[in-house]
């Protein structure tokens, strides 16, 4: 206990070793909650800051009471530890358990406790000893029983990550250097979509080759009359070629106007 109300810190009292500590009003007189050597939580009536006197405490369990959170009628009480959640009932003169969460699979160091929403939801901060970091969170019931619904935990302290279910707990490898060890099922590739429905009324054609330009003009270097029986080279100027889907038509022209021939 500290006197602050001066320039300089007084100490009042030193002794116990308490942690999560929050000043009370014990139906008008000040009080203190706090918890002992991380395994019990205590109440204590400050009417004599420098002499603080006990009024009621509970031993909860080994690493079990580090911190410790209570509702507004001062009358459920919370405490986290090494892989516990604890709900404790107070009556003003001593303490009840009414339920215990405790986490069977590795080690879970939780480290700090509040509650949400009606005082019905319970949020829970942890670490473990990987380098991991997250939140829980549990349902209260009307008679102290904890339910855990949901998690979270910190990708590099920074981003949440859904917790895995009982099915699909996500296995934690040994640490690499570099980085965190965390291994997980590949996600499934998303399949490609099929082809789009055709809307009522709409009929597709295949695709159709079009047609060669009707004139075709080329420029060979030399042709062969079939006119002639004995073949006869002719040279051409321009050769034009016609097509049509039943015949093909070839016209060639010499340097004669007269010796003009049609194929």
């Amino acid at each position: 206990m500290f006197d602050v109300s001066g320039d300089a810190v007084t100490t009042l009292h030193s002794g116990t070793s308490g942690n999560s500590t929050v000043l009370v009003d014990l139906d008008g007189t000040p009080g203190l909650i706090t918890t002992l050597y991380g395994e019990s939580v205590a109440v204590y009536e400050l009417t004599a800051p420098d002499a603080p006197v006990e009024v009621v405490s509970q031993y909860v369990d080994s690493d079990s009471a580090r911190e410790v959170v209570f509702d507004a009628s001062l009358e459920r009480f919370y405490t986290v530890g090494r892989n516990r959640v604890v709900s404790l009932a107070f009556d003003g003169a001593g303490y009840t358990t009414l339920d215990a969460y405790e986490r069977r699979l590795g080690t879970r160091q939780y480290r700090d406790v509040a509650l949400a929403g009606a005082e019905d939801r319970l949020l829970a901060a942890w670490w473990d000893e990987s380098g991991g970091s997250g939140v829980e969170l549990f349902a209260v019931a009307e008679d102290g029983a904890l339910t855990l619904l949901d998690g979270r935990e910190f990708d590099d302290g920074v981003r949440p990550r859904r917790r895995q279910g009982p099915l699909e707990r996500a296995h934690r490898e040994p640490r690499p250097r570099g980085g965190r060890g965390v291994t997980a099922a590949p996600r499934p590739s998303a399949a490609l979509p099929g082809p789009l429905p055709r809307p009522p009324g709409v009929v597709t054609l295949p695709a159709r080759r079009q047609p060669p330009p009707p004139w075709k003009r080329v420029t060979p270097r030399h042709t062969t009359s079939r006119l002639s029986p004995t073949p006869v080279a002719v040279l051409a100027s321009t050769v034009s070629v016609a097509v049509s889907p039943s015949s093909v038509t070839c016209v060639w022209t010499v340097p004669s106007p007269s010796d003009s021939q049609t194929m």
